[in-house]
């Protein structure tokens, strides 16, 4: 369990859920803590199948019972559930009791649970241990049989088809990937639980809440073109697992706006508008879905609470002025969605006081989500109306209070589906390990979309989106003629530029969803040749100051010529100018003139571990590490024209240092590299 994922709550207190026959024989056990379960119920069993008269009972509408017994016996393993509380609860004995629901298949679903004896069961928490037991979907499903028969061979093949369907078309890889270890184990015999019983297989993906209130990240306020190609990245999944599995499968895709809604500025109303708009999104996309089952399917907090039926409203009488929960940010509220809220959180959420003193110790990893869910809030928010008027402190501070209650919410959701949806396979938008339970997945395709955070260095891998990419709702769609990939950013950077002379276009309302057309405006070249850079017969070590006219701007970079083979390049370094074009520098390559490499390496710290094919090496066979800057592009339509000015320097005031030369007065910033490049010499030395 999680650090901060200790409280008393219903959710905290659950041991396990269990299906048990009418004999007695234990069919299937659930539950973060219901490990113990196998090893006592010899123990159990004949606590719940030999005291009948001890039972209370409460007849349901349906006609069916839902029946609870204290359990007076000590049980020492299940005192391991004290580990769930906050450590001021963690020293008390603990009430046990098990609640039980006959099915009509003749077998029993029970829930055991252990409260400390301080902590009384009131209303709220009858209410939500018999909700858990009549919503839960939970299955006494097999775990993957190891059996030689026909059967069993072939439901294997069947869930090894559907993991790598998975693998291939939506898995996500993460810094630390624990699939091969472990993770596609528990995935197989999540899958293995549908295929052996012939059913339709259910997944559940907690995704599209809404777009970001922020008009710096997104282009408006309905899904756009990311929205689209996600939910098709999601039906061909879905369908091509179809292709192999004849019962089919269903993406449940569960909206978890309203669990967000009011910390992040958006209305509740909104949410309502955006999850309808997802659901017609996917239904004029698929309008002929024609598979055993529907591909997909959306719910959100208000579907699970049944928030439409008679009875739901009655709940706010057993809450009164429990669970209450801090409102940051100024929103429109719905009763209906506050009660949700209220409801989530008191059955599954953390306990607020033990996660502000995780943060107080400063515990790493409650910290660190903290202060990460502080930044982007801080962010986040900046053009929330009852935000962007706060001062700089007190934005801070609204961002850290959210932060800490998203921290809460986010923990609370998760236990809820676990405690409702335990057969699902569960997917998440977010960076996990793939250990299981939780499988994170790519929304949109990698060889069609692209995450940046500027369009000059779009081409470019970007380290920072290496394991967690961002989401369509936080961002929004760019188009750019000519280029082979789409692109995920804020539109911001697509506003900024067409700020520019570079990019023309607009914010395009397509068939597939919205998004920035752009298209580059490239300097006229008509009966314009570029420059030639001349470079003379080389020395034994020739150096050159050369000046560059720019868009009306002087640089200087040093050519440098190391050795004096002809048929060696001339390479240029400059730590000058330019920060996002490469150089572009022609010459002629007749005989006699050497050709010249343009410098375009890694950063220095980097240099010595990348792979060899990505570094541009020098004539001397090291490689050629820039300091700090790129190198500008020599335009040659500017006002002045491309002027290029060759002037020879004295060699005496250049001291060599490897492939680079630096005036005697600068700073030497290679001394970290002085033991390999004794090195490179002396291999230079012997060949």
């Amino acid at each position: 369990m999680a650090p901060l994922n200790k409280a008393i709550s219903t959710y905290h207190c659950i041991q396990g859920m269990y299906w048990r026959s009418t004999s007695g024989e234990l069919l299937a056990v659930e539950g973060s803590n219901s490990k113990p379960l196998p090893e006592i119920w010899t123990q159990l069993k004949d606590i719940v199948c030999s005291t009948e008269g001890s039972w209370t009972s409460l007849q349901l509408p349906s006609g069916k019972q839902i029946k609870t017994l204290q359990i007076a016996a000590d049980i020492p393993a299940l005192l391991s559930i004290r580990s769930n509380f906050p450590p001021s609860y963690q020293q008390e004995a603990i009430n046990t009791q098990v609640s039980e629901i006959e099915h009509d298949n003749g077998n029993f679903l029970g829930l055991l649970t252990s409260r400390p004896k301080s902590v009384k069961a009131d209303g709220f928490s009858i209410w939500a241990e018999r909700f858990v037991l009549l919503e839960t979907e939970f299955q006494p499903f097999a775990h993957i049989s190891t059996s030689s028969t026909p059967w069993a061979a072939k439901h294997r093949e069947t869930c090894a088809a559907i993991a790598e369907i998975f693998e291939r078309r939506l898995k996500n890889v993460s810094k630390d990937d624990q699939w091969h270890v472990c993770g596609k184990e528990v995935f197989l015999n999540r899958v293995y639980g549908y295929v052996d019983k012939n059913l339709p297989i259910q997944l559940a993906l907690p995704a599209f809440p809404c777009k970001s209130p922020n008009p710096n990240k997104t282009g408006g306020i309905m899904p756009d073109l990311a929205e689209h190609i996600a939910m098709d990245v999601l039906h061909d999944f879905v369908k091509e697992v179809n292709t192999i599995y004849e019962p089919g499968a269903t993406m449940w895709v569960i909206n978890d706006g309203h669990v967000f809604s009011d910390c992040i500025g958006v209305d509740d109303e909104m949410i309502d508008t955006y999850d309808a708009c997802m659901a017609a999104v996917y239904s004029e996309r698929y309008p002929e879905d024609k598979a055993p089952v529907p591909t997909i399917k959306f719910k959100g907090l208000k579907n699970i609470f049944a928030a439409d039926s008679d009875g739901f409203q009655g709940l706010q009488k057993l809450l009164l002025n429990s669970h209450k929960m801090p409102h940051p940010v100024k929103t429109k509220l719905t009763g209906e969605a506050e009660l949700c809220r209220k409801l989530m959180l008191g059955i599954g959420g953390p306990d607020r006081a033990y996660i502000r003193q995780l943060i107080t110790e400063q515990e790493p990893d409650a910290l660190g989500l903290y202060r990460g869910q502080t930044r982007f809030m801080l962010e986040d928010l900046a053009d929330i109306p009852s935000v962007k008027t706060l001062s700089g402190k007190q934005k801070k501070k609204t961002a850290a209070l959210v932060a800490e209650e998203m921290m809460s919410r986010n923990q609370a959701y998760s236990n809820l589906t676990e405690l409702l949806l335990p057969n699902y396979v569960r997917l998440s938008i977010h960076a996990h390990n793939n250990a299981g339970p939780k499988f994170a997945i790519r929304l949109l395709p990698a060889n069609m979309v692209r995450a940046i955070d500027s369009l000059e260095s779009c081409l470019e891998p970007n380290p920072v989106y290496e394991f967690q990419l961002p989401t369509p709702w936080h961002n929004c769609m760019i188009k750019v003629g000519g280029d082979e990939f789409m692109y995920l950013a804020r539109a911001q950077i697509a506003r900024k530029a067409l700020e520019t002379p570079d990019y023309k276009g607009s914010w395009v309302d397509g068939p597939n969803g919205s998004y920035f057309s752009l298209k580059r405006q490239l300097a006229a070249t008509t009966n314009v040749t570029l420059p030639k850079l001349v470079i003379p017969e080389p020395t034994p070590i020739a150096t050159e100051k050369v000046s560059i006219f720019n868009q009306n701007k002087k640089s200087t970079i040093i050519i440098i010529s190391p050795i004096a083979e002809k048929k060696k390049p001339i390479v240029i370094c400059s730590p000058v100018v330019g920060k996002n074009k490469p150089i572009v520098v022609t010459s002629p390559t007749a005989d006699g003139q050497r050709p010249i490499v343009i410098c375009s390496p890694v950063g220095r710290k980097q240099a010595m571990f990348s792979p060899i094919a990505d570094k541009v090496r020098s004539p001397i066979g090291s490689p050629i590490v820039r300091r700090k800057t790129s190198v500008v592009a020599c335009d040659p339509v500017v006002e002045k024209g491309a002027i290029i000015t060759v002037s020879p320097i004295e060699s005496n005031t250049i001291r060599r240092q490897d492939t680079n030369f630096v005036r005697s007065a600068e700073k030497n910033k290679l001394r970290k590299l002085i033991p390999v490049i004794s090195m490179l010499r002396a291999i230079r030395s012997q060949s």
